[in-house]
């Protein structure tokens, strides 16, 4: 009897229940997408370069997509993105752009120390592929390089 109990235990402790208490929270980098032809896909915003937005989808691939070929309401939220999203006028082009990518299941991402000069600008690109929120410090050491611990 005491083996029958001790193997329900077991089952408990670790045979996961699917379905019971575990809300998936989507990815809130990615969103579903409309094709004017009826095709959609899940994906994220990289960047809009000319007529294009550069969409990248949780697997990992990424390519551009005519901003006219997209639905009047994919349009409007790119044109939203582009004025969140836009850098000061004054601060020109960044000498070194940065992507970080959240790695999966351990709240943590997949650089773990980033150091940047002074006086060089950067363009910061978070990825959270992951099912938990995460953070990011930046920090200032007493040598005067700013480093973002992840």
């Amino acid at each position: 009897m005491g083996s029958i109990k001790t193997f329900f235990y077991f089952y408990l402790l670790f045979i996961p229940i699917t379905g019971i208490g575990q809300d998936k929270a989507e990815d809130p980098g990615a969103r579903t997408w409309s094709h004017l032809d009826g095709r959609k896909i899940k994906a994220g915003i990289v960047g809009v370069v000319d007529k294009n937005v550069i969409l990248k989808t949780p697997n990992g691939k990424s390519g551009p997509v005519e901003l006219a070929k997209l639905s009047k309401e994919d349009q409007e939220y790119i044109a939203k993105w582009i004025l969140n999203n836009a850098p000061p006028p004054e601060f020109g082009k960044p000498d070194t752009i940065i992507e970080i990518t959240t790695l999966k299941g351990e709240m943590k991402y997949n650089k773990p120390i980033i150091t940047v000069y002074p006086g060089k600008k950067i363009k910061l690109i978070l990825r959270n592929q992951d099912d938990m929120h995460h953070n990011l410090a930046i920090t200032k050491l007493l040598n005067s390089r700013s480093t973002l611990y992840t």
